[in-house]
C-alpha cells in the first residue's frame, strides 16, 4: 500500500503499429498493472505532432482538466514541459491519445479496454502518495 512517499509507475513499451504504441505497466509495491496506449512513434519532445513522448523518467503533478472535468496526473521532465499537457486519462482507441497515456485492462490492435476502471485505480493509488515525489518511468522493449 502507498504511503506519503512517492509512487513509481513503470511503463514498458512492447508493441507499435502505424497508429499507436502499446505498453505493459506496473506500479511499484502495489498489485496494479495493465496496458497503456500511446501515440505512434517516432518519439519526440515537440508538441502538436500526434507522437509519443520519449522514453525516460517523468515527474508527476495534478492537473485540473477542463476537458475531462476532473483532476488527472500530468507527466513532465526537463525535455517535455508540463505545458505540453501529457496526461494519464480515460480513452480506448489510438484517436483518443493526443500524446497522452491511456491505461486499460486488456489490449487489441490500436486500443485498450476498460480504460475508465484503470484510470480510477491509478488516481486512487496516486492520491495516497506524494504526487510531487512520484514518477513514471518509460522504457522500450519492442517485440
Amino acid at each position: 500500500m502507498a504511503d506519503q512517499n512517492g509512487c513509481t509507475i513503470r511503463v514498458v513499451r512492447k508493441w507499435q503499429t502505424l497508429s499507436s504504441t502499446i505498453s505493459e505497466y506496473t506500479v511499484d509495491n502495489a498489485d496494479i498493472s495493465g496496458y497503456m496506449l500511446e501515440e505512434k512513434g517516432p518519439s519526440t519532445t515537440l508538441p502538436n505532432l500526434d507522437r509519443r513522448i520519449p522514453a525516460g523518467s517523468y515527474s508527476l503533478m495534478w492537473h485540473s482538466s477542463a476537458r475531462f472535468k476532473k483532476i488527472l496526473p500530468k507527466l513532465f521532465n526537463d525535455e517535455v514541459p508540463a505545458s505540453r499537457q501529457i496526461l494519464i486519462h480515460r480513452g480506448n482507441s489510438a484517436s483518443d491519445t493526443e500524446g497522452c497515456l491511456l491505461p486499460g485492462t486488456s489490449k487489441g490492435p490500436n486500443h485498450v479496454n476498460k480504460s475508465g476502471v484503470k484510470v480510477q485505480e491509478l488516481i486512487k493509488h496516486l492520491q495516497a502518495c506524494d504526487i510531487n515525489s512520484s514518477q513514471v518511468i518509460i522504457t522500450e522493449e519492442f517485440s
